[in-house]
């Protein structure tokens, strides 16, 4: 989840402002399995090379491409 938002945090700020880039921001939903952001209700879910943000609601906003062999 860190190398995550340390690799495309900045880009999905500038589309998504309030969008934070500080792990201490975010927390893990066990029970939906997702990372969500304290605050917005922004929630990440990780797939093999790809990663889903939702809105507060689990409601799909958008997927981004990324895995960590990504260059």
């Amino acid at each position: 989840m860190n190398e995550f938002l340390k690799d495309k945090g900045k880009a999905i700020q500038e589309v998504f402002p309030d969008f934070s880039i500080d792990i201490k921001d975010w927390y893990f939903d066990d029970f939906y399995d997702w990372y969500v952001m304290c605050g917005t209700g922004y929630c990440l879910s990780f797939g093999a090379d790809m990663v889903t943000l939702r809105n507060e609601n689990g409601q799909f906003i958008t997927t981004i491409n990324w895995s960590e062999n990504d260059e």
